[in-house]
């Protein structure tokens, strides 16, 4: 058996992995944000989101690129390497801490000046997720596909539901503070766990040494920083500026459409996630033929999947909202919308993914920083004329043309198409 064919029984066997993750991450997700939003009012679920936007938002500022660099470079070490695979997660974790010092300020500052509140319990889900991100990242890299996901799409979707039953069942007041501070803890809890018991990357073990940091280093560092800040940026300050310049009640309304949208598209994306380790290693052997038959396959899973989701938001959009309590149905335009851009970005294809597998982040910060910067200037403005749904346009614009721009990218100057319309060619 060649080992093309080899690399494709391993990406359908771990894409299957993943989608059967995300299937069930995907309706734990649904229920942890429903669960959450019925224990409590849709004023009081604003200031949850607001927060939550907030702590998604600094997660990554604080990581200053190390999930995304893990998972490109982690890949290309050999399996016997593990001390060099260990000393590049603790050297991570150290940027990390140094970076959530600053971030942790900056949040103290910032809803101090909004006269708000939920101070401490925003900073500690920061903490927890920017932890959890590394070291998925650092899983997925390294190959341990169902491990990298199952801590945080299962296991802490599943812990706050507990938790908020819990809370329910003893008759406890459950309110936007106990529910930041609940998903914080469990998923800190989650990953220290994880990270303790993975023996080969363990960085709390003894004899795992540092190394210098080569120029080229500190430059990917930056650039997948501000990608990832770029990335995250437009989803949370959407959130957050509706909070802010609307009503937390909208805010609420609005957070729950993003997170039905974002969960709708776990098909989309679960191939996309799993193919990265797959073109980093194509790309690295410089075999094109290879990463284009990865495309391809994308391409098939992702007409299907987009097939089926738009059907589904189409006539059960009003219903699906509705989990979330009374009075967010209002929301169904909005999400009608984000998924809207959504769809038209999965068709593009994993462009994020090649031009970040491929050693090219550059273009892609460049990209998503002229699309973003020009949406993040839209959104106060599209929010005054028309509301939230001006918000989700704005969103929903940003999302797909940014892929539309790689993906034009990619064909000119990589000499391939990455869109669905791959599956059609030879």
């Amino acid at each position: 058996m060649t080992s093309l064919h080899i690399q494709k029984r391993k990406l359908w066997r771990n894409a299957g992995t993943t989608a059967a993750i995300k299937v069930l991450g995907a309706g734990l997700t649904y229920a942890m944000f429903t669960i959450v939003a019925k224990s409590m009012s849709v004023q009081e679920y604003g200031y949850f989101s607001a927060s939550f936007s907030m702590a998604t938002l600094f997660c990554h500022i604080s990581l200053f690129g190390q999930s995304q660099f893990l998972l490109r470079s982690l890949p290309q070490i050999e399996d016997n390497d593990d001390h060099i695979a260990a000393a590049q997660l603790r050297r991570s974790h150290f940027i990390w801490i140094f970076g959530s010092f600053f971030s942790s300020i900056a949040i103290g500052i910032y809803i101090f000046l909004s006269s708000g509140s939920h101070i401490y319990s925003t900073i500690a889900l920061t903490l927890a997720m920017g932890w959890a991100d590394m070291q998925l990242h650092a899983l997925r890299g390294r190959g341990y596909v169902f491990y990298a996901f199952s801590n945080r799409d299962i296991a802490w979707r599943l812990a706050v539901i507990l938790g908020v039953i819990t809370f329910y069942v003893g008759n406890v007041n459950f309110d936007a503070e106990r529910a930041l501070w609940l998903s914080a803890v469990s998923l800190g809890i989650l990953t220290l766990v994880q990270s303790m018991l993975d023996r080969k990357g363990n960085v709390w073990r003894r004899g795992v040494k540092f190394y210098n940091v080569s120029t080229f280093e500190i430059k990917a560092y930056a650039s997948y920083w501000f990608g990832a800040v770029m990335s995250a940026g437009m989803p949370n300050l959407s959130t957050i500026l509706i909070a802010t310049t609307l009503s937390v009640r909208d805010a609420g309304i609005f957070f729950a459409c993003l997170k039905t949208a974002q969960a709708m598209q776990f098909l989309p994306s679960s191939m996309t996630l799993v193919a990265a380790p797959q073109l980093s290693r194509g790309f690295g052997r410089g075999d094109i033929s290879s990463v284009k038959s990865v495309v391809r396959y994308i391409g098939v899973f992702a007409i299907i999947s987009s097939a089926i989701i738009l059907s589904f938001i189409a006539f059960f959009g009003e219903d699906i909202l509705a989990f979330f309590g009374d009075g967010f149905e209002e929301g169904y335009p909005i999400l009608l919308i984000l998924i809207f851009g959504y769809t038209l970005s999965s068709a593009c294809g994993p462009t994020i993914g090649i031009l970040s597998q491929s050693g090219k982040p550059g273009i892609m910060n460049r990209i998503t920083f002229l699309v973003n910067g020009i949406s993040i200037i839209m959104l106060p403005l599209f929010a005054t004329i028309w509301g939230s749904i001006g918000v989700a346009i704005a969103f929903s614009l940003s999302v797909s043309v940014t892929h539309i721009l790689i993906w034009m990218w990619i064909w000119r100057n990589m000499g391939f198409d990455s869109s669905v319309l791959s599956v059609f060619k030879n």
